[in-house]
């Protein structure tokens, strides 16, 4: 299967769910080149949001992280102008649930830096969806659910680069399928 242009599958580690109020702690994102699916780039990085002890330890405890990574990780400012920089905006954006793809932006609206981006995404959980009532599955086909189905597994689940991958590895196996 070929596509117009490459695919970036990209996943956030935020501190709540809510757009305007939440903090982007991760940003992970996978290249998937739009003739044969294959890696063709990634961006992985934490940002470093406050300068309070107190809350930095309180984010690297939900990453997983030491707060010493966290004290050395980019502002957001420098995240959202290296996500663009690295990428371009001849993408097309995949993301697991619509909410991502408004988090993403909220990112770059907070820091004043133009969001280059087409907002029509690929859905990663209605294919996901539309594959499992297909094969007959009964499971809900959450990403961790279709992940055991195609035997592709992470070791940190709230680990946003872990899950891109994850999220690109079942779209390639979806693909690859139909």
């Amino acid at each position: 299967m070929k596509f117009v242009k490459d695919i970036l599958f990209f996943d956030l580690e935020t501190t709540s769910q809510d757009v305007e109020r939440d903090v982007v702690l991760q940003v992970g994102a996978v290249l998937l080149d739009r003739d044969n699916l294959l890696e063709k780039g990634f961006f992985n990085a934490y940002i470093r949001n406050s300068l309070l002890e107190g809350t930095l330890k309180e984010h690297a405890k939900l990453l997983g992280v030491h707060v010493e990574e966290l004290k050395q990780a980019p502002k957001p400012l420098e995240v959202a102008k290296g996500f663009a920089g690295q990428f371009g905006a001849d993408v097309t954006l995949a993301v697991q649930t619509p909410l991502r793809l408004f988090q993403l932006r909220q990112l770059f609206k907070k820091q004043a830096v133009y969001f280059p981006y087409d907002l029509s995404a690929i859905d990663q959980w209605t294919l996901q969806y539309i594959y499992a009532a297909r094969m007959g599955l009964k499971k809900i086909p959450s990403l961790h659910t279709l992940g055991e189905q195609f035997n592709l597994h992470i070791q940190h689940p709230h680990d946003a680069y872990e899950r891109a991958k994850l999220e690109a590895g079942i779209f390639r196996k979806i693909c690859q399928e139909l």
